[in-house]
């Protein structure tokens, strides 16, 4: 008995010792790409970083709606990652600053500055509660705008050409209307238009602030104060409000829109119930990349934003992905080191160019890239809205309490009311503004 208790101590302490800690090994959560050719992509990054350190990575990956709860549990219990990034734990990224949970990371991003554009670098500085300052808490990675994509082959179908697609702001959203018409009438159920309304998705919001831009109104000055106590602001809300839901009032667009999640105007697109849609990012025609060339090549097309209603050209809205590292890291200069080395311009390109074009990379140097400028359909549409359109961050990057605003969805509760509960636009938008301004202040 005694010598089995003696083996059994032995193999107990002989397994303590061989397994290493945890603390040993570079934590990394990652977000899980709609394109698995990111995944890997990023996979290469990594072992090509083990392979130059010598270190492990113990990487995991997770799905886009649950990244964000799976983070916000890992600062509860105080057991992070040593890396992370989610494309919607990004909405968050200011409110972590703000409680003192992210590592700044100065030490890293400024030496390479000059790297990045100027809204990729904006991304990546926030308000700390404890320290009462701004800092560098962000690493920024790609970034992408609400692009606009059609099927040629049914535009055809229903007797127009491409360049039949008007470029002046109420033709342009008409069109589609004029498509859904003509070609109901050869019998086919379709949809002119995949405008997203609900509450759920945030492409309500990021498509809605495309058409705030279109009229000229802006609720957040640049030094993060509201502005939506000026009359004018108001006015502009309603007036944007009713030619954004008009479309669907006119039954242009799926009635289940108005409960779409953000996947949904993709499946709607892709199963061509609709002729047209938005999406932020190139994910839609990137589904298609190298699996179906005639939809890629030739039947989707990914079109510039028409002109704003005024005739000129407006700011196209811009959402930068950046990671960050949590405070309570094991390995806080090990992940510095990682980091640093994702943004290699070599490494960084990597990853980006693996969405199949789906982001834009947030290093300037990149831009010149025959990937982006090339003669791909798709990519070249995306290149003229970056370098020919001025573009913005949302207003969250600028005041973290617009976090919050985009949350709740106030723009697809705005939706909501007119679609749903039957108000006049007015009353919807002093809804709006009132919860804006107890959310944000005055």
């Amino acid at each position: 008995m005694k010598r089995a208790m003696s083996i059994l101590l032995v193999l107990i302490v002989l397994t303590f010792f061989a397994a290493p800690p945890t603390s040993a090994q570079l934590v990394v959560w990652w977000n899980k790409s709609f394109v698995p050719e990111q995944d890997e992509a990023f996979k290469e990054v990594v072992q090509k970083w083990e392979k130059k350190t010598g270190k492990k990575v113990d990487l995991s990956f997770f799905a886009l709606p649950d990244h964000p709860a799976k983070m916000l549990a890992a600062f509860d219990s105080g057991i992070v990652p040593d890396v992370d990034f989610g494309q919607i734990v990004n909405v968050q990224t200011g409110n972590f600053a703000l409680e003192d949970k992210l590592l700044e990371i100065a030490d890293v991003i400024n030496p390479i500055r000059d790297r990045f554009t100027a809204g990729a670098l904006r991304a990546t500085e926030y308000f700390n509660g404890k320290t009462g300052k701004r800092g560098v808490y962000a690493f920024p990675l790609m970034q992408h705008g609400v692009n606009i994509h059609y099927w040629l082959d049914m535009v055809e179908n229903a007797g127009f050409k491409e360049s039949d697609v008007p470029k002046q702001w109420k033709p342009f959203w008409d069109f589609w209307g004029e498509v859904q018409k003509r070609l109901r009438a050869k019998g086919e159920k379709v949809h002119g238009l995949g405008i997203t309304y609900s509450t759920e998705a945030t492409d309500t919001w990021q498509e809605f602030e495309h058409f705030m831009e279109a009229y000229r109104v802006r609720v957040m000055d640049d030094n993060g104060k509201l502005l939506v106590n000026d009359p004018k602001v108001r006015q502009g809300l309603i007036t944007v409000l009713s030619d954004f839901t008009r479309h669907y009032k006119a039954k242009n667009v799926p009635p289940g829109a108005i409960s779409w999640k953000d996947i949904d105007n993709n499946v709607n697109f892709n199963n061509r119930q609709v002729v047209m849609s938005m999406n932020p990012t190139l994910s839609i025609p990137g589904s298609f990349y190298k699996k179906n060339d005639d939809y890629y090549n030739n039947k989707i097309k990914t079109l510039r934003w028409p002109a704003a209603p005024d005739g000129g050209t407006f700011t196209l809205r811009v959402s930068v992905h950046a990671g960050f590292i949590p405070k309570d890291s094991k390995n806080k200069d090990l992940a510095k080191d990682f980091v640093w080395f994702i943004l290699e311009p070599e490494n960084l390109d990597l990853f980006v160019k693996a969405s199949n074009g789906a982001f834009f990379p947030a290093l300037k140097e990149s831009y010149k890239d025959p990937f982006f400028v090339s003669a791909d359909p798709h990519r070249a549409a995306v290149y003229k809205n970056f370098t020919e359109n001025p573009t913005r961050p949302y207003e969250q990057v600028i005041n973290r309490k617009f976090i919050q605003v985009q949350t709740e969805n106030l723009y697809g509760r705005a939706c909501g009311r007119v679609l749903a509960d039957n108000w006049a636009a007015d009353k919807a938008v002093d809804e709006l503004i009132a919860r804006m301004k107890q959310i944000v202040g005055d």
